[in-house]
């Protein structure tokens, strides 16, 4: 039967006996050791070591700079210029210059440049140029220009030039420029100019560029570019930003080119589009806020009191900007009957400038007409109005134009024969359908006073 014992007594023999070989000869004069005039440091193009100062180098390790280094388990030098790999760890007290890899962890006092890779962690104290691969962690306190790729995280004290990647979170406390990718979070420092994309948020102090993440975008300065968000964008203050989320898009001082949500957009002011159920801005100075709802402190927020051909006095808030606002309406009938004529609708709008006090409108709105309980029954009243608006004074205006009435009705409703079916001062145009749904149109008019 082969003895699988004997035989790994014998390699660990042979090794033993070669490591030992290799360190008596490293002494001689006749090696590769090479001493600086001026200093204590020791250039050796190879060295074999299983521990720290249990190798070739002896208690030199701390001095020497190694051009091929193996470590069997874990090594220490005072650097690498050239090549050196680890089953554990790698430490350099000074600089390290070509490739590293280590099992768990390449530990750097110096600087590095080239290529680390590490099962764990690489951790670098001074400033890092190439690439740096490793399982959990990279942690460098200087400058990064290069590559960084970690499962859990990267860290960077100083100014990060190049690519972050990581599995949950990049955070770079210097100026930042390149492109950072993060499972989780990216958390950036200074001025960062570039693309950051993470899996939930990410955050910066100044930002140019790209921010695209699955939950949130802050940015304390958002410039020249663009927040994408599956929920919120914020910003402090915004320069020439699209902002595209969700959910909310957020501006609190500065100016967004174009805002686009899912429920609401908040600007301090508006150069471009704002799209969303609901618009809010302090100022628009160019473009145009579209939704349910717009809102802006300097724009369009008028009360409307005006009498049409039905006798219906109604109720209008006009809100947004002159380019396009919306319409909300509420009407009575104010003569006495035994049941109460009402209604309640929405519409959208646009003026028009013709001169200092003159403008013209276009309304388009609908209404539910009811009478009495009967808020259920389909009865949409639709009109397009074109007008004239006049200024009487800052805050006061008249308007008035005609108006073209659409009607559709349910002929089977138990409102229809006692009011509906003569609501109509006379008709243009009438058409019942198979499903008891009425349609007829008019011309009539409204005449109407504005305040604010």
């Amino acid at each position: 039967m082969y003895n699988y014992t004997t035989q790994l007594s014998k390699a660990i023999t042979v090794l033993a006996i070669l490591f030992f070989s290799i360190t008596a000869n490293a002494q001689t004069p006749a090696d590769t050791t090479k001493k600086s005039a001026d200093n204590d440091t020791i250039y050796q193009n190879v060295q074999i070591s299983f521990l720290p100062f249990f190798g070739t180098n002896g208690t030199n390790a701390g001095k020497t700079i190694n051009r091929f280094s193996i470590n069997v388990l874990a090594g220490y030098s005072l650097g690498t210029n050239g090549f050196e790999v680890g089953a554990i760890t790698n430490t350099n007290k000074g600089n390290m210059r070509g490739f590293q890899a280590a099992g768990i962890a390449n530990v750097v006092g110096g600087n590095v440049k080239g290529f680390q890779a590490a099962g764990f962690a690489n951790i670098v104290a001074g400033k890092t140029d190439g690439f740096q691969s490793a399982g959990f962690v990279n942690v460098v306190k200087g400058n990064v220009k290069g590559f960084q790729a970690a499962g859990f995280t990267n860290v960077n004290n100083g100014t990060t030039d190049g690519f972050m990647a990581s599995g949950f979170v990049n955070v770079a406390r210097g100026n930042t420029q390149g492109f950072q990718a993060a499972g989780f979070a990216n958390v950036l420092g200074d001025t960062t100019k570039g693309a950051t994309v993470a899996g939930y948020i990410n955050v910066a102090k100044v930002h140019t560029g790209l921010m695209a993440a699955g939950t949130i975008n802050y940015a304390r300065y958002k410039k020249d570019g663009a927040q994408i968000a599956g929920l919120v964008n914020y910003a402090d203050t915004i320069t020439r930003t699209v902002q595209i989320a969700g959910l909310i898009n957020f501006n609190h001082k500065g100016s967004a080119t174009t805002q686009i949500a899912g429920l609401l957009n908040y600007s301090n002011n508006v150069k471009g589009l704002q799209l969303a159920p609901f618009n809010f801005a302090d100022t628009v100075s160019t473009g145009i806020p579209i939704g349910f709802l717009s809102f802006v402190r300097t724009g369009v927020h008028q009360l409307e009191i005006a009498g049409d051909e039905l006798g219906y006095l109604n109720l209008a808030f006009r809100t947004g900007t002159r380019q396009f606002h919306n319409i909300l309406t509420a009407g009575m009938v104010p003569v006495p009957s035994d049941s109460l004529k009402w209604s309640y609708g929405y519409g959208v709008g646009t003026s028009a400038r013709l001169s200092k006090r003159f403008n013209l409108d276009i309304d388009l709105t609908a209404s539910q007409l009811n009478k009495g309980r009967y808020f259920d029954d389909l009865n949409i009243l639709s009109k397009l109005y074109i007008g004239a608006e006049y200024a009487i004074t800052k805050k006061v205006k008249v308007a008035a134009g005609p108006v073209l009435n659409v009607f559709l009705v349910d002929t089977a409703a138990g409102s229809y024969d006692s009011y509906f079916k003569t609501l109509a001062p006379y008709t243009l145009y009438s058409h019942t359908f198979s499903n008891d749904l009425k349609i007829s149109g008019w011309v009539g008019g409204k005449v109407a006073i504005r305040f604010l």
